[in-house]
């Protein structure tokens, strides 16, 4: 049988900046609506007759795009693509995995259930 949480999985993440200020911020899981709406901006921002190269050229941007609909700072207010694209790159690349994970948009696209 199949059991499933409606409640949504929740990662709470924290960046500390230059300066020693640290910000609070929450990778959410997806609704399915919300989930749609994100792979639609992506395939947007590639295009739809988009070359291997210029889908391999736009990838941090897609990256940092996905992100923005899955992390919320504090308030629970989304964060910008333009804030995010500013993050080094381990901390955007570990972030993506994550969202790939709680979202089911991995390689095999299977939605991780909620334990």
């Amino acid at each position: 049988m199949l059991k499933f949480k409606v409640n949504g999985e929740e990662v709470p993440f924290e960046i500390e900046g230059k300066s020693g200020k640290k910000d609070d911020y929450t990778l959410v899981e997806l609704s399915a609506a919300d989930r749609d709406t994100c792979l639609a901006s992506t395939r947007e921002a590639v295009g739809d007759d988009a070359s291997e190269a210029e889908i391999t050229q736009k990838v941090g941007h897609l990256q940092s795009l996905v992100l923005s609909h899955t992390i919320r700072d504090s308030t629970g207010k989304k964060i910008a693509t333009n804030v995010i694209s500013k993050w080094p790159a381990t901390v955007v690349g570990t972030l993506f995995k994550e969202s790939q994970r709680i979202n089911g948009l991995g390689d095999d696209n299977e939605p991780v259930p909620n334990e």
